[in-house]
């Protein structure tokens, strides 16, 4: 797994708080007495730039983060709306310039009881830690209240995961998130909610058709490849790969080939999707090394069948190698 880059990116290293403002959702952040080690944290709003406390609340409990069962992942999350006014939170991180990078999170929504808010939105930004007019990347999430809240509970985050990704200038990055519930609120008091904030070096590896191949209707024992190629400055390891073929084709088992430099084929199992055209294989050794070494090359294949009535022509298998672009290999079905 690649090294998180973000210093306590699921917020749970020693935070302080005021004990005696925390209450059913466990509001951590107020006023003055407050620490989140790793991050800095404000008001979008000058007014209120001597209380920092106001501006987020770092949330367990209720509404906190719950990916435990799905992830295994446990923490803190980060409401970006505290006491009454929208609020950022952000990080200055090391950086290489010219080398691209992978920002993940968690977005969900912070409900409270009786708020009539339709949508929770947040902003991540990559800004140039030299000069931060300088926006590297930005995205936008918006998360839809889809459930009606109890009197009692505020635990609707509808947790999703973001990602984007930046290409440094400096040696510095900022990391930013804010809120951006504001044009929607009648109630301030619900806002967007962060957690689990990871950044890697992105996935930099290019995928090839390898042998495109002629294929008939109806036939079976297909193998059409991609050769994956790192053409990043990082080791690559372990990723999930996903591969989707397209109408009137179908993998006929779940099993991945993987093969580099003429060695032997492995072969790693997957989950196949009932109607056979999503094959997932997770974990899989690509074990490719960095650019210019020329240990950096593996081909990847399944088996394939065509449908009696397949469509004629080009068809693609799509191959998605973690999170870096989709490759296809192709097949071109005739009579």
């Amino acid at each position: 797994m690649a090294r998180n880059l973000i210093f306590n990116g699921d917020f749970s290293r020693n935070p302080v708080w005021n004990f005696d403002e925390a209450g059913k959702s466990k509001v951590l952040a107020v006023e003055w007495g407050v620490r989140l080690p790793g991050w800095t944290f404000n008001a979008l709003k000058g007014d209120y730039a001597d209380y920092p406390g106001k501006a987020i609340d770092i949330v367990r409990g209720d509404y906190a983060f719950e990916q435990e069962e799905k992830k295994g992942i446990q923490g803190n999350a980060v409401e970006l709306i505290g006491r009454t006014i929208p609020g950022y939170l952000q990080q200055v991180v090391a950086t290489e310039p010219g080398e691209s990078y992978e920002v993940s999170f968690w977005a969900g929504y912070a409900p409270w009881p009786g708020n009539d808010v339709a949508w929770a939105g947040i902003k991540a930004e990559a800004l140039d830690g030299t000069d931060e007019t300088l926006v590297l990347a930005a995205k936008e999430v918006r998360i839809d209240r889809k459930e009606e809240l109890r009197a009692d509970s505020s635990r609707f985050p509808q947790w999703r995961q973001v990602v984007t990704r930046f290409t440094a200038k400096s040696q510095w990055t900022v990391i930013r998130f804010s809120d951006t519930t504001a044009a929607n609120m009648t109630v301030s008091w619900t806002g967007g909610v962060i957690a689990d904030v990871q950044m890697t070096h992105a996935l930099e590896v290019s995928v090839q058709d390898r042998n495109p191949q002629p294929a008939r209707r109806g036939q079976q024992y297909l193998y059409p490849s991609v050769d994956v190629t790192n053409i990043g400055k990082q080791r690559v390891s372990t990723e999930t790969i996903i591969l989707t073929a397209p109408e009137g084709v179908r993998f006929t088992d779940n099993v991945l080939y993987v093969q580099k430099d003429g060695r032997p084929e492995r072969r790693y199992p997957g989950t196949l999707s009932n109607n056979g055209t999503v094959l997932t294989v997770e974990s899989v050794p690509l074990d490719l090394a960095a650019y210019p070494d020329p240990d950096r090359t593996t081909s990847l294949w399944a088996e394939v069948a065509v449908d009696n009535d397949a469509p004629l022509g080009v068809a693609e298998i799509r191959y998605q190698v973690g999170s870096a672009p989709v490759g296809v290999a192709t097949i071109n079905v005739q009579r």
